[in-house]
C-alpha cells in the first residue's frame, strides 16, 4: 500500500487511479472524497464527480456536482 502525503492531491489521484484500473471503485471514490476534503483539489472533484456518475451514486454525486457549479466561476481545473 502507498502512504498517501496528505497535502499532496496529486498522490491521491494516482491512488484512486489504481483502484480505477484494479475495477475498484469505491475505494477510488473513498480516496476522492478523502483527498478533496483536504486539499480542496478541483481535479480530484472532477474525478470524484465521474466516478460517483458511473457508480449511479446519485445522492453523493449531485452533492460534489453541486460543489463543482460553484467552482466554475473560480477555477477552471476540474478534472477530466
Amino acid at each position: 500500500c502507498l502512504q498517501i502525503d496528505p497535502d499532496n492531491a496529486a498522490a491521491f489521484g494516482v491512488q484512486a487511479n489504481v483502484h480505477i484500473a484494479g475495477g475498484r471503485i469505491a475505494e477510488a471514490i473513498e480516496l476522492g472524497e478523502t483527498g478533496y476534503a483536504r486539499s480542496r483539489s478541483g481535479e480530484l472533484l472532477g474525478m470524484l464527480a465521474y466516478q460517483l456518475r458511473q457508480a449511479c451514486d446519485w445522492n453523493r454525486w449531485h452533492a460534489v456536482w453541486t460543489e463543482m457549479a460553484r467552482l466554475l466561476d473560480e477555477q477552471a481545473s476540474l478534472g477530466s
